[in-house]
């Protein structure tokens, strides 16, 4: 650029001097520069005419970026200038392409007061210097276009100054829509036409204004002027470059200082996908020395993809040079943190469709993982501790939607039978419940339970009551959150309210109790006392009060009752009798048990009495019967033991003379009816024999005067004598008597005599009460732990209920079979004591029409191995 400074520019008097001489040539000259600068003033109107036409041809690019981009960038970045630029990163990227397409190296967005919000220029953004002016005529809906240039090195271009046309258009939204278009070619091709047209239009008026005479003085004055006014252009226009270097240093500064304090870095790569440009901030982030990412991969910076499921995709797009937005990563700074970060790119081509690499943002959001991070471990632990209480829990939103529930309320209030939803409503859930019939709603109508139920939901006044079609008893209670939602907390009180029920009914089994019962601390107060025991004591829980335990015990001192506490507290219980004192004085024989409990810390005796005085008074009566029947039964014991001597001796010789007359001793007897009344006799008076001794046998094991001889017998033998014995009785009965046994027989411990009679009442009720035909069958047989003899009728039988009366002196079973056979009903209760005697059991089953079963056990240490027989069975 030419030096235009002012001293350069005006006129010295040695010029004025040169034009006097040369006054000719001068003029010539003067003339020609004169009409030189007329051309360059119409030169200047023309530029504004040109300015004008290029304007008007930029309206339709206005028009066409604010229709395409009004709503998607402009008025967004409009109403919100602080708004984060990766938001809006894809539509930034459209207008650039759609700026670099239509030779656009500028479309900005100003708002009203001309500060600029964006730019699309890739060098810094600089100060437009609008006047008020400008800007209130643009706004009315004049468009405006100025003409402007841009010094070397300023633009894309670095091969010269260029010429720009910018045209301002106002939009919609009440923004400025600032487009620029550069016509540096055009402008100098104009220019160079427009300077050739001046050089011949100056030469050829030189020429005729070479014979014309014009004063040196106006020429020199025209001379002046035309200086002055080119002096105060280049003085404007060297303000104007000061100015613009001034605010372009000023944006440079401002954009840095913004890039520096935001938490996002730009970047850029190359074709082979390293790093060729970041901004500062991006070295301070991920911890790396400055300069140090450039010529690196993402593999060489350790960046890796989460979630690592998105790699391959994100792989895709980089091979493919496709666009790629908000994908994360996560990387190790050289300082062992971890950064996680979002990052956008946009690949690059040039004209040809090659690809340059890519540029695009980052952003990190470690601060974000880390606060997700927490907020998921808050949610675990909070899902946790609500699964860990074992109450339930759901969480109603404000619109009275299910939120969450715990699992206890999945379980047991129908989840598993897809009765919960997340998203339905409480009446629509508790209309479910009722409906499949997990809730109860008792005797109300489902409807009206609903309702309430609902009522009492929206507006909680309190815990209510749930009642499950299983039993349970569940307590609701509700609060409301402040952010208008609703906590539901159920608790399954069913045990709770059995406890309860179980507290309540022993309080009034206390009370209620025949028993009196006092509670009596260790210093001797009568802390509380039941009904019965005020009542036995004549008091009232009001009189109560202030007594010691010496006061209504007439036989205790305060000493003693310190020893007795301490009694009981080492044997922690007590019974026996003592006797206790009325508030009227009165003194009452009770029977009390004492024993030591604990309540919350504190010791008490628990001590239940009962009035014994009704019992004291039974037992003597008791005591004075029992006098008396002992005295009774010691006078029939005698009177029997000296009736069975004078009973006996008539009935042997009634018995005797009778074997007499029927064996023919006498002489013969003819009559046969003569013949049965002697039969009959001495019939009778075996079978009152039999039964006299029945008897005393009987009064003996009464009075314990029986007693057995022990001696080793022979069971062989005795079974042989009684099979001998019964034989005759059995064949006149006509039952079958059969021994059944293949075991060589032991010895047994026992008296003879009182076998033999064990074993011969046995056999003879057998045959007694088998009905002809059928058959009485003896066994042995060992067992571990011992031996017993078995007596297998198929006689009438009894039924269970009757053998406790069988087995009862002089028992009588009540039924008509059992009457038709006569007895005393001392067999088997002699045959019982007689087992006792000989430490065995007497074991009784039996079957109404079946038959009878009797088994007689003895213990193993009174079975004799040494000598073993087989039975001989005699007239068997």
């Amino acid at each position: 650029m030419q030096d235009m400074s002012p001293h350069r520019m005006k006129p010295t008097v040695a010029v004025r001097h040169r034009l006097t001489r040369w006054y000719l040539l001068a003029a010539a000259v003067v003339i020609g520069l004169v009409f030189t600068a007329i051309v360059l003033l119409f030169g200047f109107r023309e530029r504004t005419e040109f300015v004008a036409l290029m304007g008007t041809w930029s309206a339709p690019h206005a028009l066409e970026i604010e229709n395409r981009f009004g709503d998607s960038l402009l008025t967004p970045k409009l109403r919100a200038p602080d708004l984060h630029p990766t938001t809006l990163e894809p539509e930034v990227w459209a207008l650039e392409s759609y700026a670099s397409r239509h030779d656009l190296p500028r479309v900005a967005l100003l708002d009203p007061s001309g500060r600029i919000l964006f730019s699309t220029a890739s060098q810094a953004i600089d100060s437009l210097g609008l006047d008020d002016a400008t800007l209130r005529d643009t706004m009315n809906g004049t468009m405006t276009s100025s003409l402007i240039t841009r010094p070397p090195g300023s633009g894309r271009e670095a091969d010269g100054e260029r010429t720009l046309v910018r045209t301002l258009h106002a939009l919609a939204n009440g923004g400025l829509l600032l487009v620029e278009r550069d016509i540096t070619e055009t402008f100098r091709h104009r220019q160079q036409v427009k300077y050739g047209l001046a050089t011949g239009v100056s030469l050829l008026l030189l020429v005729m204004f070479s014979i014309v005479y014009f004063p040196v003085r106006r020429g020199e004055q025209a001379l002046v002027a035309a200086d002055e006014d080119l002096r105060r252009s280049a003085a404007e226009l060297e303000q104007r470059v000061v100015a613009r270097t001034l605010e372009l240093r000023q944006s440079e500064v401002r954009f840095k200082n913004f890039a520096e304090a935001a938490s996002d870095w730009f970047w850029e790569m190359d074709a082979d996908l390293r790093v060729c440009f970041c901004s500062e901030n991006a070295h301070r982030i991920l911890g790396f020395p400055a300069g140090s990412l450039i010529g690196k991969s993402r593999d060489d910076l350790g960046f890796q993809v989460t979630p690592p499921t998105d790699a391959e995709r994100h792989a895709e797009e980089f091979n493919n040079h496709r666009p790629f937005r908000d994908a994360t990563y996560m990387t190790k700074t050289p300082d062992g943190r971890t950064v996680h970060m979002r990052v956008s790119g946009q690949p690059l081509f040039d004209g040809s469709g090659a690809f340059l690499g890519y540029r695009g943002s980052s952003v990190d959001i470690t601060a974000a993982r880390e606060a997700e991070a927490e907020v998921s471990r808050a949610r675990l632990l909070l899902a946790d501790a609500l699964e860990s209480i074992t109450d339930g829990f759901i969480l109603w939103d404000d619109q009275d939607r299910l939120v969450l529930a715990n699992q206890y309320v999945h379980e047991n209030l129908g989840s598993r039978a897809g009765l919960l939803s997340k998203g339905d409503t409480c009446e629509t859930i508790l209309r479910q419940l009722v409906d499949s019939g997990v809730i109860d709603t008792g005797r109300a109508p489902p409807d009206l339970w609903l309702a309430e139920t609902m009522r009492s939901h929206r507006t909680p006044e309190g815990p209510r009551e749930l009642t499950l079609s299983s039993g349970r008893l569940i307590l609701a209670r509700e609060n409301k959150t402040r952010l208008g939602g609703t906590v539901s907390i159920y608790q399954d009180i069913t045990e709770l309210r059995r406890a309860q029920q179980k507290l309540e009914l022993s309080e009034r089994s206390v009370q209620e109790a025949s028993d009196g019962i006092f509670w009596i601390l260790e210093n001797g107060d009568l802390m509380q006392a039941n009904r019965a025991a005020l009542k036995l004591l004549d008091q009232t829980a009001v009189s109560l009060t202030g007594l010691k335990a010496w006061d209504i015990n007439p036989e205790l001192s305060p000493e003693q009752w310190s020893r007795f506490w301490q009694s009981i507290h080492r044997r922690q219980t007590w019974f026996g009798q003592v006797r206790m004192r009325s508030r009227l004085g009165t003194e009452i024989d009770v029977e009390m048990a004492c024993n030591m409990v604990s309540h919350e810390g504190q010791r008490y005796v628990l001590a239940m009495v009962r009035d014994i005085r009704m019992r004291l008074m039974q037992e003597a009566a008791l005591y004075r019967a029992k006098e008396e029947a002992e005295a009774a039964n010691r006078a029939k014991t005698q009177f029997l033991a000296t009736m069975s001597h004078e009973l006996r001796t008539p009935l042997n010789a009634i018995i005797g003379f009778s074997d007499i007359l029927i064996h023919g001793l006498m002489g013969p007897v003819e009559n046969p009816r003569h013949r049965e009344y002697l039969e009959d006799i001495r019939g009778s008076g075996n079978h009152l024999l039999e039964v006299i001794n029945d008897i005393l046998d009987m009064a003996k094991v009464e009075s314990g005067t029986m007693a057995v001889r022990n001696a080793s017998v022979d069971l062989a033998r005795i079974l042989g004598d009684v099979l001998r014995l019964t034989q005759a009785h059995a064949d006149e009965a006509e039952v079958d008597l059969v021994f059944e046994s293949d075991e060589l027989l032991p010895r047994l411990l026992a008296d003879p005599n009182r076998l033999k009679q064990i074993l011969l009442n046995v056999v003879t009720n057998g045959i007694k009460f088998t009905p002809a035909g059928g058959s009485v069958t003896l066994g042995v047989a060992r067992l571990n732990d011992g031996l017993i003899l078995t007596i297998d009728d198929t006689g009438i039988g009894m039924a269970p209920e009757d053998i406790p009366t069988a087995l009862t002196p002089f028992g009588q079973i009540d039924s008509d079979l059992a009457r038709r056979y006569e007895g005393t009903g001392l067999g088997l209760p002699l045959v019982a004591h007689l087992m006792e005697l000989h430490d065995g059991r007497l074991r009784l089953d039996s079957t109404p029409g079946c038959g009878t079963k009797v088994g007689l056990w003895f213990p193993l240490e009174r079975v004799v191995d040494q000598e073993m027989e087989k039975v001989t069975e005699t007239g068997t």
